[in-house]
């Protein structure tokens, strides 16, 4: 059985939850059967891309991971999202709504967030 592996929050990266909350998260990221590979780089600001994104349970897998890493990302979501009655924990997870279909496009949008924040992550 291969070991459990789980990488370190970098320091330049901001935190959220707490050693037990991410501990309960890792666990239960575990359980579903994935597990990580690499490391996380130490930037203030990044971008990571998780493609493809076949269904909604990849959201989940995503969300499990981040909040077992215990890292402040944002992630970016589809406006719609928003009028449904998900939208406190969304917004509590730090989900971002972004216009697919908006005239100045969903690169530029995400070009602004990253733009005005000092650290921060995005996916």
């Amino acid at each position: 059985m291969q070991a459990k592996n789980f990488p370190h929050l970098p320091s330049q990266l901001p935190a959220r939850g707490t050693a037990h909350s991410r501990a309960w998260f890792r666990q239960l990221f575990f359980l579903q059967g994935w597990s990580f590979e690499g490391e996380i780089p130490d930037l203030p600001k990044g971008v990571a891309i998780l493609m493809p994104h076949t269904s909604n349970y990849d959201a989940w897998y995503a969300l499990i991971g981040i909040l077992g890493l215990g890292v402040k990302i944002s992630v970016l979501g589809k406006a719609s999202l928003f009028k449904t009655p998900l939208r406190p924990l969304l917004e509590q997870v730090d989900v971002i709504p972004v216009q697919r279909n908006s005239k100045s496009g969903f690169t530029e949008q995400a070009i602004q967030i990253m733009q005005s924040r000092e650290k921060s992550g995005l996916v």
